[in-house]
């Protein structure tokens, strides 16, 4: 053992002999690095809990010790994503290594793209894929902010532009189903406006998102699978369905929670407002 080794942090028996057998699976190199990324933590224990949890991610992960000691301190849900995806250490290790902010244009082509990869499955695939999506987004973000000391204004403006690349590419799978059981709407035109925080471009990590979704006027649809409707009903189906994606809560967690009670009338209100009204 060194003097830089496991066995100087003063760790309990039983969780210093898990983080040296840990050592020796890392190699001297990487655990001396670890090691003393954990020292200049302050908070010891905790972190090597943390990082005994994400062990495997840690392995597959060379030159990450630093950035798995921030993460784990800061987060027990990013130390539960890391353990469910060790493979995610690696990626944000490499992706958040530039300071480069990503906007939403380029998030909602990378998200439709990886949408695309998994071809058209149903509901509960979108609702996966989704989520994967945007918790790996988050973790480059999670990176960004302990490891590069991103500005706080830019961490927002980012959060935000994730949040709006979510609801740009979720809307049209959607949208596609309704379509097919009642046809296009007419008159057709629909818009999801962000107010407070996400109107502001300064989302926090536990902002909700703030929506109000106006359609273009009351119809009635053309007519599918499932006949006709209003047009009134068809787009608070949607809107339904858009909040229902972006906030339920799955195995894989959650995109952002929704709030529709800035609407008009508030929650005693129509879901969606006409554009007349």
């Amino acid at each position: 053992m060194t003097t830089a080794g496991p066995g100087t942090l003063g760790l309990p028996e039983r969780t210093g002999r898990e983080l040296e057998a840990l050592a020796a699976r890392l190699g001297t190199e990487r655990a001396t690095a670890l090691v003393e990324a954990i020292r200049r933590t302050g908070e010891v224990e905790p972190v090597t809990r943390g990082l005994l949890r994400i062990e495997e991610a840690l392995l597959a992960a060379p030159g990450a010790e630093a950035l798995a000691t921030r993460l784990v301190l800061a987060s027990e849900s990013l130390q539960r994503l890391l353990q469910r995806r060790p493979g995610l250490l690696r990626w944000v290790h490499r992706s958040a290594s530039t300071p480069v902010p990503l906007d939403a244009p380029t998030l909602a082509g990378r998200l439709d793209a990886f949408l695309r990869r998994g071809g058209d499955e149903g509901p509960a695939e979108l609702l996966r894929r989704l989520r994967r999506f945007k918790a790996r987004q988050a973790l480059r973000l999670a990176a960004r902010d302990l490891w590069l000391g991103a500005p706080m204004e830019a961490l927002g403006r980012e959060q935000t532009a994730l949040a709006e690349a979510l609801l740009q590419v979720a809307l049209p799978h959607l949208e596609a189903p309704l379509r097919r059981r009642y046809g296009a709407p007419s008159p057709e035109g629909f818009v999801v406006l962000g107010l407070g925080k996400l109107g502001g471009d300064d989302l926090n990590w536990s902002s909700d998102i703030d929506l109000v979704l106006v359609h273009r006027g009351d119809g009635m649809t053309e007519g599918g699978t499932a006949g006709s409707v209003p047009t009134v009903t068809y787009y608070t189906r949607l809107t339904e369905a858009l909040a229902r994606t972006m906030s339920m809560v799955t195995e894989d967690g959650f995109c952002f929670r929704v709030d529709l009670d800035l609407r008009p009338q508030g929650r005693a209100g129509a879901a969606v407002s006409s554009l007349p009204s």
